[in-house]
């Protein structure tokens, strides 16, 4: 138990003095009244805790030391203020008394908890909640994003507040705290962190790039929501639209040449959120043919070329054309293997393309000469040369030449029994030729061979 007094008050009509008492422990107050040793005072008293009348501080009696009033009810968790007035004309002057109790105690701190809801893109919603207050001392109070004052709590009580405006994809913290009822004495800011939400990202575009066995697919346009930046890609492809196959990259390798393929893309954001689906398809690329040797059978007047073509992976013959002439300008041109209608002994140019059946050409440019008849002459006449019997003059018959053929030079040869003695090449025109060396009176065989400038 514990005691405090008011103020000192003079009585004039009993000519004492006095003051207010109050022993107090806990909740519970007794005031009375405490009158200066020697003296004796009548007196009229009214009463009122923290403001408030009580009629358990009614009195009216006379006191010569100490009067207990009344018993009243009073708050040990805050100070507490009990006045006693002496009223009334035939009492004498009137005068209050104030005596104060000081608090005793804070009681053990509530049960708090503090949620974050409705969470969206731009807002969120705080809620806090009191479980257990004990003698409802406490209140929570609630503060947004910049830690300014929103709402509060009383009892085992909530409340709310949602604030708006919030930028995508950002942490925020709202923030708590719990005081008494008079927002006195209480807990410091308490932080409570959560993350606003954002859009998906969004593939707009894709456009791929295609190689013989690979595909970038990184050529796209991907937008991301504030705040929000790549984390993944995942791509489903194969030759048909179930796919079959899946990458983490947009670089897809170890594909068929010359081959259709479908795909599928998403990209997931560094908060895990993973956007629609990009779906399109490609056709790999491949190789031109190859084109081996030419092999060609060439004859007088007409040429077969009889190459060896490979083709990449589902590639196949689509066509072929061979220009031709006797420049390389060309001018002419067949689409198949055989040329005819040519000249004989001309020297022509070609250009060998073969397209593929996608479309893929290669070529291969060479020449050739057609060939021609070797000259020719139906008879030779050999004669002695007259004055000299050592001398034969030999010539053959008029000579044909084929088409762009010309004379280039004569063999002429003599044999005896069977054994050659003659052998001469001329360039003079094939007439009146001269063998020489001869013996008189015997006869010999005569062979004469007239060559072209194609050596035929």
């Amino acid at each position: 138990m514990a005691t405090v007094y008011g103020n000192y008050r003079y009585f004039d009509s009993g000519n004492g003095w006095w003051r207010t008492k109050v022993d107090y422990s806990g909740s519970s107050a007794t005031v009375g009244i405490q009158v200066k040793s020697g003296y004796t005072v009548w007196v009229r008293i009214t009463g009122t805790v923290n403001g408030s009348s009580s009629s358990a501080l009614n009195y009216s009696s006379s006191a010569t030391s100490s009067a207990t009033i009344g018993t009243v009810s009073i708050n040990q968790y805050s100070s507490n203020t009990i006045a006693l007035t002496c009223s009334g004309g035939s009492w004498g002057q009137d005068g209050t008394s104030t005596a104060t109790v000081p608090k005793q105690s804070t009681p053990s701190a509530p049960t708090c908890s503090v949620s974050i809801t409705n969470i969206g893109v731009d807002r969120a919603t705080c809620t806090g909640q009191i479980t257990n207050n004990p003698s409802n001392y406490w209140r929570i109070h609630l503060y947004n994003t910049s830690g300014a004052w929103q709402t509060y709590a009383t009892g085992t009580s909530s409340c709310s507040f949602t604030q708006t405006g919030l930028a995508h994809n950002t942490t925020y913290n709202f923030y708590h705290q719990y005081t008494n009822s008079s927002d006195g004495e209480g807990s410091g800011l308490i932080a409570h962190s959560f993350t606003t939400s954002g859009n998906a990202p969004t593939i707009s575009s894709v456009t791929p790039a295609p190689d013989r066995t690979t595909c970038s697919l990184a050529n796209n346009s991907i937008s991301y929501d504030t705040n929000a930046s790549f984390s993944s890609v995942s791509v489903r492809y194969g030759t048909t639209t179930s796919y079959g196959s899946t990458a983490s990259s947009t670089s897809l390798t170890g594909l068929t040449p010359n081959t259709l393929y479908y795909y599928s893309m998403t990209v997931t954001d560094n908060f895990n959120r993973t956007s629609a689906a990009k779906t399109g398809n490609f056709t790999t690329t491949g190789n031109a043919p190859n084109i081996g040797p030419a092999n060609p059978t060439i004859s007088r007047t007409s040429v077969t070329f009889n190459p060896t073509v490979t083709y990449d992976t589902n590639d196949s013959f689509g066509s072929v054309r061979i220009d031709y002439g006797t420049t390389e300008s060309y001018g002419s041109y067949v689409t198949d293997y055989t040329i005819s209608n040519l000249t004989p002994n001309t020297h022509y140019y070609y250009r060998i393309t073969v397209t593929s059946a996608l479309g893929r050409s290669s070529a291969v440019v060479s020449a050739f000469t057609t060939t021609g008849n070797a000259p020719s002459f139906s008879s030779v006449t050999a004669e002695p040369k007259t004055g000299d019997n050592t001398k034969a003059v030999i010539t053959p018959s008029t000579v044909t030449y084929d088409t762009n053929a010309s004379y280039q030079k004569t063999n002429i040869q003599l044999s005896f029994n069977g054994m050659p003695v003659f052998n001469q090449d001329y360039t003079a025109s094939p007439v009146n030729l001269e063998a020489y060396g001869l013996t008189p009176g015997k006869t010999y065989v005569v062979s004469v061979k007239v060559q072209d400038n194609f050596n035929r």
